[in-house]
């Protein structure tokens, strides 16, 4: 007698109709950095993280809108004003950071909000997330100088 694994539908796990849709244009939305502001405007919890992973992901056009100051108001469905004050602070002084760096944006954002998010650090209001990211990026600043200034070994 052979016995035959259960499907997921028999196991009742099948997602319903639409849900892979849903999945999709969530999973966008994480990967282009634009999670937190999603589930903010959807009315749902925005976890810590989702702020710090958003500066680790979003593309260069977001984060400039970002320091531009361009993320639509919260009646709009946007981000609050507190939070696009944060967004627009930190991306701003990203944006700097990596011009005096020599860097591209993406490089500054791998290396100070991709070293943030794997280390598990959040930012569960924006005053911690201005702190958080001002510093990291002063850091960045002081590594990439330090890396300039060196003289070419022989």
């Amino acid at each position: 007698m052979r016995i035959r694994p259960k499907t997921p539908r028999q196991w009742g796990i099948w997602p319903r109709r639409g849900a892979g849709r849903h999945l999709v244009i969530e999973s966008e939305s994480f990967l282009t950095g634009r999670w937190a502001v999603e589930l903010h405007a959807g009315g749902r919890p925005v976890p810590g993280w989702a702020w710090i992973s958003g500066l680790a992901h979003a593309p260069v056009d977001v984060v400039a809108g970002w320091a531009a100051h361009r993320e639509p108001p919260p009646a709009d469905g946007g981000v609050p004003d507190r939070w696009r004050v944060a967004l627009s602070l930190v991306a701003r002084e990203l944006i700097v950071s990596a011009a005096a760096a020599g860097d591209s944006v993406e490089t500054a954002q791998h290396l100070v909000f991709g070293r943030l998010e794997q280390r598990g650090v959040t930012a569960g209001d924006p005053q911690h997330l201005v702190r958080v990211g001002l510093r990291e990026l002063a850091q960045y600043r002081q590594v990439a100088q330090a890396r300039v200034s060196r003289p070419p070994t022989a």
